[in-house]
């Protein structure tokens, strides 16, 4: 396979993207929100009709799981780090990061 062909290779996944366009991504993260808490997976209680139609038309998620608290989720979420480079790796500790001697505030002057 000769340098042109592989480079051709290389660039055809892009073009193809740019023909396609960019896809419509819906990301919902809701807090303590459980499998079974929207109706289309099967809950009688609480009727999801939006989700539901957004669900059965796009792509289902169904062994993707998220740690016990939401604060690594969102932390990734909005740095775009795993959250184990963040400082999330024991989420189960009581340590709710308030230091032993309390918290300090800080005040600046500005001039």
């Amino acid at each position: 396979m000769g340098p042109s062909c592989l480079l051709l290779l290389l660039c055809l996944p892009f073009c193809c993207a740019v023909l396609f366009g960019r896809p419509h991504i819906i990301f919902i993260m809701a807090d303590d929100l459980g499998w079974n808490d929207v109706s289309f997976h099967g809950s009688d209680q609480i009727p999801t009709p939006n989700i539901d139609s957004l669900a059965f038309n796009g792509v289902i998620l169904n062994s993707h799981y998220s740690q016990s608290t939401c604060t690594a989720s969102r932390a990734a979420l909005m740095t775009g780090r795993y959250p184990v480079h963040l400082g999330q790796r024991n989420c189960g500790s009581l340590d709710w990061g308030v230091p032993s001697g309390g918290l300090h505030i800080f005040y600046y002057k500005i001039n």
